[in-house]
């Protein structure tokens, strides 16, 4: 059994990128948000969140590099989470941006927490703490039964159609945090690039089906992307907000969408032929 992503978290080689969170956060925005009551079962942690940024993005880049060195198809994702969440810190960091950054870095914290929680859950054996969106993204990493960017679609649809409303609403998300929580659609939007560069430099082999299509496509793809990042952020949030005014009845939505689109994710992958895959041709 590999050890589990909490063991990684009270590493003492961690230690040293976590910092006070008021670093991330502009002093006049400190005192916005305050602390919501603790969250009802159905939307609590296994385990407490990192304490930073700095500590999620160290703790997502160990992860990462651990994944790589042993071959695992599961390190693209915290390889491209560790980026975007370097680029919030970095956004929040800027003064007067967002109206509420404390709010903002709590529910950020939450919400890579729910990624280490399903991780965790996965590595212990425990599959019925896993949800089956995640369950559908472990397990076509580990089986390599399709392209590696399929593994990227599928964990983004677990973290964002499903984690993501669930940390909204943990965190008291309230209307007057959607301007913030739009406005880092830009953010997102803004390193498409980089999670791109990720893709084509270290993930996917050069001379691929999937790399030539995308120098084809130009900006169309980035663009896409852009715009389905933008429209499931959206989706979670209309369901946070039904969450917080229903409780859990208004989870059962949550789940549905996320497991339909793991399972028309992963059959599309399962289409592409097995010869393609292994040969690095997409």
């Amino acid at each position: 059994m590999q050890t589990p992503v909490s063991s990684l978290r009270r590493s003492p080689s961690l230690g040293a990128v976590a910092s006070s969170r008021a670093a991330l956060v502009p002093v006049e925005a400190r005192a916005l948000s305050p602390l919501p009551p603790k969250p009802p079962a159905f939307l609590a942690l296994r385990e407490p969140p990192p304490a930073t940024l700095e500590a999620a993005i160290g703790q997502l880049g160990a992860l990462s590099r651990r994944l790589a060195a042993q071959g695992d198809r599961r390190a693209i994702f915290p390889a491209i989470y560790e980026m975007q969440v370097r680029a919030m810190a970095a956004d929040l960091a800027v003064p007067g941006r967002y109206a509420d950054p404390a709010w903002m870095t709590r529910m950020a914290l939450d919400f890579a927490q729910r990624y280490f929680d399903a991780f965790d859950a996965y590595e212990q054996g425990d599959r019925a703490a896993v949800p089956e969106a995640w369950l559908r993204a472990f397990d076509h990493a580990r089986q390599a039964r399709g392209p590696v960017t399929n593994e990227l679609m599928l964990s983004m649809n677990a973290h964002i159609n499903h984690d993501l409303a669930l940390s909204v609403a943990a965190t008291g998300g309230e209307p007057s945090h959607r301007k913030d929580f739009e406005r880092f659609n830009a953010c997102l939007k803004a390193n498409v690039d980089g999670v791109q560069a990720l893709l084509e430099g270290h993930l996917r082999p050069r001379g691929s089906i999937a790399g030539t299509l995308d120098k084809l496509a130009g900006p169309l793809d980035e663009w896409l992307a852009g715009r389905m990042i933008a429209a499931w952020r959206a989706t979670a949030w209309r369901h946070a907000m039904a969450i917080a005014q229903r409780g859990e009845p208004a989870y059962a939505p949550v789940v549905r969408r996320a497991t339909w689109n793991a399972r028309v994710i992963d059959a599309v992958g399962q289409a592409v032929p097995a010869s393609w895959v292994k040969r690095g041709l997409i």
